[in-house]
Order: structure tokens, then C-alpha cells, then sequence
């Protein structure tokens, strides 16, 4: 296949390639499945295909979930989960107080859905806990600070574990889309001068922590999605 033969083809896939950016999950799988099938078909690389910039002309969303000013170290680590579990990136910006997701086509919006949904839903659990610690224990404000976050954490780890098997078991994105995908989110990342910091260690209550594994395990991962992708909204 000579170098002009190859281009064609190469914009061929980079056509079909912005399909899978579609709402639509099932017109994006098949998107994807029928760029993977060509780029076996024709051996090409994803380099090939990102040579022609056809992709340039896209862009990763953005999209914003109101957190805190100040986000605890539990709920950067569930971010992290979140964005590696669909394939998105974030970060976040103290002065909106917000956690913004990164994503290309619906990934973003699911993602930050997801997020909105466990994030509520660790804090309720941790509130719980922390209510029915013994009334009679004299534990200082700062002692129950120390079990919520304990607890909290221990939750997060394992509810990430899970979305992290769930991702196992059902991809996001195909193998050869995720480059594609990677490059438009760091695109956005660069624009906007993302930085990321370094958490500082925080003491664990072993206890709670535990009981927050365990807790973490029974905690349903979401709210059923409709096929109205456009219009999710999280129950109040």
C-alpha cells in the first residue's frame, strides 16, 4: 500500500473514529468496533490516523460537580476512581468549588453523574456511622473527625476497587480509542493550566477504616441510567 493509499484509508478511520463520540452507546460501539476492524484490516497504527488531525476538530467537555472549596483527600481519591473508570480526567478548582470531569463525547457527563451520586452518598454513610458511635465514649469533635475520614476513605477504596472491576468486565473504550481520547483530554488540561497536588498523609483510624471497606461493599454504584442520556439528573 503506497503512502497516498494509505492516507485514505487512515481519514477513513479517523471519520468513523468521531462517530464513537456519539450519545448514542450503540452507534459509538459500533463506531469503534468497525475502526478497530480497519486498522487490522489495513494495518495501520493509531499514529497513522492521528497524522491526518481529523480529530483536532474535537473537543473533550467539561463537566462541573459542585463539591468544596477545600476537597478532602477521600474525595480526590474518589475522583480518580471515577475519571479511570470511564475514561475521563479531572480536576479541581477551589475557587468555584467544584470537581470538573474531563471527557470525550458522553463519558464526561456519566462520569460526573457517577461521582455527584457516590459522593452524596459516602458523606450520608459516614454521617450515619458517626451518629450511632457510643454517646457515652467522651470522643473529642476532633476524634469523630478523625473516624468519619477513617471511615470514609476505607469506603472509597473499596467502592473504587469496584468500579475498577466493573470497567474490567465492561470497557468504556475500545483499546484503540483511548489514546484519541487521551490526547483530547490533555489538550483541555494544558488550556487550562492543570496542576495537580500532592496529598499529604492523613491519620487512619483502623477501625473505621474497616468499617468502611466493609461498608463500601454493600453501597449500590449507581442510580439506574435511562436511555435519555441527555437528560440524567440525580435524584435529590
Amino acid at each position: 500500500m503506497d503512502q497516498q493509499e494509505k492516507n485514505r484509508f487512515a481519514e477513513r478511520v479517523a471519520k468513523i473514529l468521531s462517530l464513537s463520540n456519539s450519545g448514542n452507546e450503540h452507534e459509538a460501539a459500533a463506531a469503534a468496533a468497525k475502526a478497530q476492524e480497519l486498522l487490522s484490516q489495513y494495518n495501520l497504527t493509531m499514529a497513522d490516523v492521528e497524522g491526518i488531525n481529523h480529530e483536532d476538530r474535537e473537543r473533550a467537555s467539561l463537566e462541573p460537580c459542585r463539591t468544596r472549596q477545600t476537597l478532602e483527600r477521600w474525595a480526590y481519591t474518589l475522583a480518580w476512581y471515577t475519571s479511570d473508570a470511564f475514561d475521563c480526567g479531572y480536576y479541581h478548582s477551589c475557587d468555584e468549588r467544584t470537581t470538573v470531569f474531563v471527557g470525550v463525547g458522553a463519558d464526561a457527563r456519566v462520569c460526573c453523574w457517577t461521582f455527584e451520586f457516590l459522593y452524596r452518598n459516602l458523606q450520608k454513610y459516614a454521617r450515619a456511622y458517626v451518629k450511632d458511635l457510643d454517646p457515652h465514649s467522651l470522643l473529642s469533635d476532633r476524634e469523630r473527625q478523625i473516624l468519619r475520614r477513617s471511615f470514609l476513605v476505607g469506603a472509597t477504596e473499596t467502592v473504587g476497587s469496584r468500579l475498577l472491576c466493573q470497567k474490567k468486565k465492561t470497557p468504556v473504550t475500545s483499546k484503540a480509542l483511548v489514546p484519541v481520547k487521551q490526547r483530547l483530554i490533555d489538550k483541555v488540561y494544558a488550556e487550562a493550566g492543570v496542576r495537580r497536588r500532592r496529598q499529604r498523609p492523613v491519620r487512619i483510624a483502623e477501625g473505621a477504616y474497616q468499617e468502611g471497606r466493609r461498608t463500601g461493599d454493600s453501597i449500590c454504584l449507581s442510580t439506574p441510567v435511562t436511555e435519555d442520556s441527555e437528560n440524567i439528573r440525580l435524584p435529590r
